[in-house]
């Protein structure tokens, strides 16, 4: 007998959820209600030492060795897939991914300005 093991989104979609659509209304009132609070969470990031931890955190991944780190990880993707060892589609969610992340800073500041936050000050200062 072989035993399925079913990772954590799929378990919770078989379980817990009924339909495809009971499922995506449940994925989109979550961040629904994340971006409600996402600025209140935000302003005070740095008032919490888990605050002042992640924005060490963003300090490290966003410095010269992050980027350096992002250049090699891009080289090697390009060449994974240009051989043929990688599929095009991993390379540019990856390349995605990457971008995301140096760019996220500059996301959250948007996305709490739209909202009513204070937007434009930066959280990680």
């Amino acid at each position: 007998m072989k035993e399925v093991i079913l990772h954590t989104a799929e378990y919770a979609k078989a379980r817990l959820f009924s339909s495809e659509k009971a499922y995506t209304a449940a994925t989109f009132a979550v961040a629904a209600l994340f971006a409600t609070f996402a600025p209140d969470i935000a302003a005070h990031a740095q008032t919490t030492a888990f605050g002042t931890g992640i924005c060490a955190a963003v300090k490290i991944v966003t410095s010269d060795a992050g980027k350096a780190v992002a250049t090699a990880a891009i080289i090697t993707i390009a060449i994974g897939a240009l051989l043929g060892r990688v599929s095009w589609g991993m390379a540019v969610m990856i390349a995605a991914g990457i971008a995301g992340t140096f760019a996220a800073p500059q996301i959250a500041e948007w996305v709490a300005s739209q909202s009513g936050g204070t937007g434009g000050g930066g959280f990680c200062e």
